[in-house]
């Protein structure tokens, strides 16, 4: 019973990640937390009571675990008055004593928003670790890829409900923004492009594998046979091709501009490195990436015209984004080395926002993940948490080039984060927890199939 306990409580949890939301509550937040410290913990004692090693040694990730390690230090260090007085954000000077506020003293300006970033940042941590441990075991990786795959599918196909019945709700609320949009349970259209976008990924993927296996498993076949046996594999069109084409029409009718950009270059990057290895594929291949784009271009064409729109005004919304990235770089330059503490930009940000940026409005995310990192945990905390990612994206890399069973699982994780990196370059979808919690499983299944399994851990 314990030993399937973990599994299925991780997959519920990153299945239902997104539905309050988006995932966006603080009591969702909360939640999420004790589940993936629960499950942790469960893990944990199920592997000291019958006595069997982890899966994948803390060896095998040592490096990026010491910068998260590293990273986690510091940020509790912000948030308690435990350094030289000299380090203290500067800003607590012209806070009254008298006023007793919490937290006087600290690097942080916020405390309790630093502390509530690193309970969201051990979530994802926690959900990684376990994601790596169990699916190290190849079966259990590609039933997981698959669920998240489907689950993505699901919420697109409830957001295409939506659309088509001129539902402006989430949930059982009305929207407050983006009406017209095909936002699901999101609230922010963009962080749903990202969400259907590593959707449309996997998707792809899991596709370009089942045809290959076919295609091989039936060479000698002439193609016209070929052909007519798998249009009449309705099972696996069923299970691949028509999930792909919702959460791809999802993407469309969510009119992000960033979100389909980077999800289009995760597309693409993924079919050429996956067709790199098919050598006796290559006219399929490129047969295929025909098709794609030519189902591309016609529902661009025939379902984007709102999409297509926002293309051509590009520039309205690019100037303000524009002017809060150059505040938030002064704002860097104040706290270069100690940041204004982690998860703070909301606070500290008002203190910078000028002329050049309209007074109608709140920004209280700074539209780019990595400027974000970079003010509130200074510049050395941001290159470690940033490395640290980095580190486990190549370890996928090179899995997808070097594997040959299961290496769709590796390129999967390594496509979706170029997808996420590009798109945290102009938004902040990888702030929300449902697309963070899921990124964080697909990251760690890529990193446990990323070596054989021949392999000594």
């Amino acid at each position: 019973m314990s030993e399937k306990l973990v599994p299925y409580g991780l997959m519920a949890l990153v299945v239902i990640s997104p539905l309050p939301f988006g995932g966006n509550l603080p009591w969702a937040w909360a939640v999420y937390a004790i589940i993936a410290a629960l499950l942790v913990i469960a893990y944990s004692i199920e592997t000291a009571r019958t006595r069997t090693a982890f899966p994948v040694p803390l060896s095998r990730i040592a490096v990026p675990a010491i910068l998260v390690f590293g990273v986690a230090v510091w940020i509790i260090l912000q948030a308690f008055p435990v350094l030289p007085a000299t380090w203290a954000n500067p800003l607590w000077a012209i806070v009254p004593e008298a006023l007793e506020v919490p937290g006087r003293g600290t690097v942080s300006i916020n405390p309790d928003e630093t502390m509530e970033g690193l309970m969201r940042l051990l979530t994802y941590s926690g959900v990684f670790w376990l994601s790596l441990q169990l699916s190290r075991d190849r079966s259990t990786g590609e039933r997981f890829v698959k669920v998240i795959g489907w689950a993505i599918a699901a919420y697109a196909a409830y957001g295409l409900l939506l659309w088509a019945f001129n539902s402006e709700t989430i949930l059982w609320y009305e929207k407050e923004a983006y009406q017209g949009d095909l936002t699901s349970t999101f609230v922010n259209r963009n962080s749903f492009a990202t969400y259907v976008g590593m959707g449309c990924v996997i998707l792809l993927i899991l596709l370009m594998r089942w045809l290959t296996i076919e295609f091989a498993d039936r060479q000698n076949m002439p193609w016209s046979k070929r052909f007519v046996h798998i249009v009449g594999s309705s099972r696996e069109l069923v299970l691949y091709a028509l999930p792909l084409l919702m959460v791809f029409c999802a993407l469309l009718l969510t009119h992000s501009r960033a979100g389909f950009g980077a999800t289009l270059v995760a597309m693409l990057l993924a079919f050429a490195l996956w067709q790199s290895r098919q050598h006796r594929g290559f006219i399929a291949g490129m047969i295929g990436l025909a098709v794609l784009m030519v189902v591309i271009g016609y529902w661009i064409v025939v379902g984007g015209d709102a999409l297509l729109a926002r293309f051509a005004d590009v520039n309205s919304s690019t100037e303000a984004r524009m002017n809060v990235y150059i505040a938030t770089m002064r704002a860097i330059g104040d706290y270069v080395w100690t940041g204004s503490g982690y998860g703070t930009f909301n606070d500290i940000f008002p203190m910078y926002r000028d002329e050049s940026i309209s007074a109608i409005g709140v920004w209280d995310k700074a539209h780019n993940t990595y400027l974000e990192l970079l003010l509130g945990l200074g510049i050395p905390g941001a290159i470690a948490l940033i490395a640290a990612v980095l580190w486990l994206v190549v370890l996928c890399a090179v899995g997808a080039f070097n594997r040959r069973r299961g290496r769709h699982m590796p390129l999967i994780a390594f496509a979706v984060s170029v997808l996420v990196g590009l798109h945290a370059l102009v938004d902040f979808s990888l702030q929300m927890a449902g697309v963070a919690i899921t990124y964080s499983a697909l990251l760690g299944i890529g990193v446990a199939q990323s070596w054989s399994t021949r392999e000594t851990s």
